[in-house]
């Protein structure tokens, strides 16, 4: 953050979009209609708080967290918008008008140039490189882990999905808002929705490998992404994470060695063993009814041939008591063997 008597400049923020010169900078106080809509707030620019003829031109400092905000602002005639966020700022969004967030400590030192000059301006200069941590946990991310069960670890496997240059249609806008008419071939994105094609790249790797397992099931393919993968950051207490990535060599990702195998009848016999009736499981399934007492057991903690052992305890100091049955399949070597353990 750089002040001077003629503009204040950011010198770190997170934008995608960009101004070519300087326009006023006001708070979003001080373009208040003072209205006294139920549940609205001008410091959040929230819809109908703003007074049009202050808006106009103007680039304006919202206090966050980001929604819709610049939704309103272009429709007010604003020109930007600065805005603030209590999270981690690590990715980068698209935004209808140009706009920058910041965080809270920035936010103060802009408030301060604006209180100390008669004609504050400001601009949204173009993105920089910088140096960031990665691999890392986005701070958006699930932790896990997850309340469902008691007996199965999630998270297991993370990808890459944040900031992710991917195709995008041209039928939506940029930002996915009716007032944005810019359109594109691509689109920087964050989310699930990025993470799930590289995960299914990992998939399709391992499958076109046709000649050593041209019928492997999902849950094999599973461990064999989750074996040629390795360890990020940890993130406290109860958490384990994996981050896939690519084999050096197309037999060590084809080729894992043990697998553990699970089929459909598997994971019915484990619903089971967590307390779910045959009625339910069949709105599952959308199968005839199950028998849970005809499937038999497969017995341990978690009833399941999964790829994890998890134990979850109530207290810190509890101790550990568990017992966790694995059929295990070689597949490393020319002729599969299946063995328990």
């Amino acid at each position: 953050m750089l002040e001077s008597e003629r503009f204040v400049k950011l010198q770190s923020g997170v934008t995608l979009n960009t101004l070519n010169r300087m326009y006023p900078l006001i708070t979003a106080e001080q373009a208040s209609s003072h209205s006294e809509l139920p549940y609205s707030n001008a410091k959040t620019c929230d819809r109908g708080t703003l007074d049009k003829k202050k808006v106009k031109g103007k680039i304006f400092v919202c206090e966050g967290p980001p929604s819709s905000q610049e939704d309103y602002l272009k429709e007010m005639g604003a020109v930007g918008m600065l805005i603030s966020s209590e999270k981690e700022l690590k990715s980068a969004h698209s935004y209808v008008i140009p706009t920058s967030t910041i965080d809270i400590k920035q936010e103060q030192q802009i408030y301060k140039y604006i209180s100390s000059t008669k004609n504050p301006v400001a601009t949204i200069s173009k993105s920089i490189e910088v140096k960031v941590t990665a691999p890392s946990l986005a701070p958006y991310s699930s932790r896990g882990p997850r309340t469902v069960s008691s007996t199965i670890l999630k998270l297991d496997i993370i990808a890459p999905g944040t900031n992710i240059l991917a195709a995008y249609s041209k039928r939506a806008s940029v930002t996915g808002s009716p007032l944005d008419n810019r359109h594109g071939v691509y689109n920087i994105v964050s989310g699930t929705s990025m993470a799930a094609p590289h995960v299914a790249a990992a998939a399709a790797y391992v499958k076109a490998f046709h000649d050593f397992h041209p019928y492997w099931s999902p849950a094999a393919i599973k461990v064999c992404t989750h074996d040629n993968s390795y360890t990020t950051e940890s993130a406290g207490p109860g958490s384990c994470f994996r981050l896939w990535r690519w084999p050096n060599k197309p037999n060590g990702g084809s080729r894992p060695g043990l697998i553990y195998d699970v089929a459909p009848t598997d994971y019915i016999r484990f619903l089971c063993h967590e307390g779910y009736s045959g009625t339910v499981i069949q709105l599952l399934t959308n199968e005839t009814a199950q028998n849970c007492f005809a499937l038999g057991q497969f017995g341990g903690h978690d009833a399941l041939n999964y790829l994890s052992m998890y134990v979850q305890l109530e207290k810190t100091n509890a101790s550990i008591s568990a017992t966790f049955n694995r059929a295990v399949t070689n597949v490393g070597l020319s002729t599969p063997s299946t063995g328990l353990s």
